[in-house]
């Protein structure tokens, strides 16, 4: 059945969850924290160490993959829309490098969304989420046709999944 598993205050306006592949770490986004680490069998969360201060907010998929926690920034902003790869720790509590994967991206449209199958990443790029926030969807000029991008790790850039 259906249980909470755990409150904490620090886990605020949550949005990307992943879990480490032993299943003992749960990677939560909380958009006013940055990335949170919970501890499975413990509940408890804190937030990941972090000692390069990289900003680990406004993510909105996110997925662990060798080692590494991949995100969908877009903090609701264009020009704050990205994808990131953290690199961890071996224990999985830390991140210790970081890079952008893509940034600035005209296909970006709000992109949400993302899950990794073998060895690339597929993100929702184009959601047109804000629309329906800003409460715009009667301005059909501002919709646009769902568009999935795909990321493969050490391979050509991304390719629109959506005009093949």
């Amino acid at each position: 059945g259906l249980e909470v598993f755990m409150v904490d205050p620090l886990i605020r306006s949550p949005n990307g969850i992943a879990i480490s592949p032993d299943n003992s770490l749960l990677y939560v986004e909380s958009h006013h924290n940055g990335i949170l680490v919970i501890d499975v069998q413990h509940k408890a969360a804190r937030r990941i160490r972090n000692p390069m201060s990289l900003d680990s907010g406004g993510i909105d998929g996110l997925v662990y993959h060798e080692g590494s926690l991949w995100g969908v920034v877009n903090a609701q902003h264009e020009e704050f829309e990205y994808i990131v790869r953290y690199r961890l720790a071996d224990n999985g509590r830390e991140i210790i490098a970081a890079s952008i994967i893509d940034r600035a991206n005209p296909a970006f449209i709000t992109p949400t969304t993302c899950v990794m199958v073998d060895d690339c990443l597929f993100v929702l790029a184009a959601t047109c989420l804000m629309v329906f926030n800003d409460g715009e969807m009667d301005r059909p000029e501002l919709l646009h046709p769902p568009t999935v991008l795909k990321y493969c790790i050490d391979g050509p850039p991304p390719r629109n999944l959506t005009e093949q």
